[in-house]
């Protein structure tokens, strides 16, 4: 699956009509006790290191992309060759260049032969199945079509592994805003910001009823000051990642 990722990244523009579907992340998600499950646990299981593998390959950028499609530079610039050859200039005076505030040119021309185009970059970032990743790390079952969520499933050790995890994918997500910053992605550009506001989220409320849940248990326990230092130990993990 990897190898006809990297192979989809380098093929010219428009990949988004027909390469998603050879793009599939598979596999068994199923959880199993507290922090455990068939694939070993909330992480090690391979389906969730495929999905971040294909998350990570999509969101950094595709090295020599352009070495891959040089065939295609004189096609896709034919006034470029125009000039080497000292035409007219005047087939050159209707080409659009998209501009910033300031009137200078927002991208490269003699770049964009070589860049996704928006569709693409969306339709392949839709075949990462997130439902399921975020399912499993939130120990999420699913049963008789249901979802059944249950936060005393997460144990301190598995908050340690989920902080690891959120911290980890908004680092990749980071990694895209920069990867994907240019005008022509503004609708990418704002997918992956809406799935990183539900990564926050989705850790966020999962932590506060791990608190809610653990704040109760404190007043009928007699071992309150170890617990309370297990408490304040997964705050400030909390408070470094978000």
């Amino acid at each position: 699956h990897l190898f006809i990722l990297n192979h989809v990244l380098r093929c010219p523009p428009g990949v988004g009509t027909w390469a998603p579907s050879y793009i599939q992340i598979g596999g068994p998600w199923e959880q199993d006790g507290i922090d455990g499950g068939v694939c070993g646990g909330m992480l090690g299981c391979w389906p969730l290191d495929h999905a971040l593998t294909v998350l990570s390959t999509i969101l950094n950028p595709v090295k020599a992309r352009e070495d891959f499609l040089h065939h295609l530079k004189e096609t896709a610039l034919p006034s470029q060759v125009d000039e080497d050859k000292n035409l007219s200039e005047d087939k050159n005076d209707n080409v659009w260049v998209v501009v910033d505030s300031s009137g200078e040119e927002e991208e490269d021309p003699a770049q964009l032969w070589a860049r996704f185009n928006e569709n693409d970059v969306v339709q392949i970032l839709n075949q990462v199945p997130f439902k399921e990743i975020f399912q499993h790390i939130l120990l999420i079952k699913e049963e008789d079509g249901s979802l059944n969520y249950d936060v005393s499933c997460t144990s301190h050790q598995g908050f340690m592994k989920l902080f690891a995890f959120a911290t980890h994918l908004l680092q990749l997500f980071r990694t895209g805003l920069a990867t994907y910053s240019q005008v022509r992605y503004r609708g990418a550009t704002k997918r992956i910001c809406r799935l990183l506001r539900h990564t926050v989220e989705y850790i966020t409320d999962h932590w506060q009823s791990f608190l809610s849940l653990h704040q109760y248990s404190l007043s009928h326990s007699t071992a309150m000051s170890q617990a309370v230092a297990h408490l304040e130990s997964l705050q400030v993990s909390y408070c470094v990642v978000f």
